[in-house]
This record gives structure tokens, sequence and C-alpha cells, in this order.
């Protein structure tokens, strides 16, 4: 009766890991999209990415745990039912007890987990996640690479030709395009400023240039500056 046990159990187990691995690797690119998404603004090394990442484990344990062992359940009592083993488990003289107490010790188990996970683990890393994220805002270096196209400011496309040892970003140029029209601003250097949790970014000595479509008529507007701060 062991064997029968163990095998019960192994085509139990066989299909709660197979949909628990798929759900976490689907969910766990899901996360790594976001959190790089969310966090794009701000410049963060591998190694915090992936502590970034690890702190979010508990919230898909708490979530994928419990769904993957009623949908492992279901599907491995399904797949017995189709192949005839449970009759033959029942010719067996086993009873209701056989196929429940299995089920009652795993389910306990993974309730215990689901609740250290839900209510002690998961505040504690969004916790730390959030600590992380606001500790590196807060030293305001901003996720933008020196000559290369296509980064984001906001709504702000940036591009920068070098960088000065304190940090600041040498000949700067900064390009939107909205509804009423373009802009355009080029700037000798700049640099990232955090003010109430929000960055700014201020350009030093340039021209700003403004394209205003309205009726069809192009208006081209200069304005040079000294210092211009732009929110993100």
């Amino acid at each position: 009766m062991k064997r029968v046990t163990r095998y019960y159990l192994q085509s139990i187990g066989y299909y709660c890991v197979l949909f628990f691995l798929t759900a976490f690797i689907l969910a766990s690119i899901v996360l790594s999209i976001t959190l790089a998404s969310s966090t794009a603004i701000i410049k963060l090394s591998a190694g915090e990415f992936v502590n970034l990442y690890l702190l979010q484990v508990p919230q898909l344990i708490y979530y994928i745990f419990p769904v993957s062992f009623v949908a492992g359940v279901i599907i491995g009592l399904g797949k017995m039912a189709l192949e005839l083993e449970i009759i033959v488990f029942f010719s067996l003289k086993a009873s209701r007890q056989f196929f429940l107490k299995p089920l009652f010790v795993l389910t306990v188990c993974i309730s215990l987990i689901s609740f250290v996970s839900g209510f002690f683990l998961f505040p504690l890393s969004k916790s730390a996640s959030k600590n992380l994220v606001e500790l590196k805002k807060s030293t305001a270096e901003l996720n933008v690479a020196t000559n290369e196209f296509g980064q984001k400011f906001g709504n702000w496309l940036v591009f920068v030709s070098g960088t000065t040892p304190q940090g600041d970003y040498q000949d700067v140029v900064l390009y939107k395009k909205e509804k009423d029209g373009e802009y355009l601003v080029r700037a000798a250097s700049g640099k990232v400023l955090l003010e109430n949790s929000t960055f700014d970014f201020t350009a030093s000595k340039g021209q700003a240039y403004s394209i205003n479509l309205e009726h069809h008529n192009e208006k081209v507007g200069v304005v040079e500056f000294d210092a211009m701060n732009l929110s993100k």
C-alpha cells in the first residue's frame, strides 16, 4: 500500500510542481519587465536589480502557491480518473481517507506557507523594496548613458555627449513632441535634482526652440537661458 500511496502523491505532485514552475516563470518575466519599466529613470546595477526582484518573490509565492496546488490536484485526479487508475485504487481496498488524508496534510502545509508569505514576508519585502527604490532616487542618479539615442526623461528624449567627474552631463539635447508643437532644448551642461520626490533636470547655458503649429502655420520661437528646469 505504501507504493500505491507514493504513486498517488507523485502523480499529484508532478502536476503541482509543473503548474507552479510554469506560472512562476511567466510571472517572473512579467515582474522583470514591470520592474525594468518602473525603475527605468534610476540607475540600478545588476545586483541591485536582482535584489529588487528577490524582494518580490514572497508576493509571487503568496499568489501562485495555492493556485498551483489546486490546479495540480484537479489535473492529477482528472488524469487518474480518465485512465481508470482511481478504480484500480479502490480495487486495492483504498478508502476515501486514502485520497483525502494526503491532500489535507498538503493543504495545511500550503496554507501555512501562504499565511507566512502573505502576512509576514510580503509586507516586509514590500517595505524593503520601496526603501531601496527611494534610496536610489535620493542619489538622483539618472539612468542616461552617453552617446546613445532613444533615451527618455519623462516625455523628453535625451541625448548627452559626456559627463563630468561631478556627475553632470555635457552637451545636452532634449526633444519633445506634443499636439501643439515641437520643443528642442540645447544646453552646454545639465544635472539631475530630486525635489519633492520627483526628478528635475536642470539645463544650463543653452537655447530653447519651440515650433508651434497653429492653423497649419509654423511659428518658431528661440529663447536663450542660463538655467532651465525640466520636470519628469
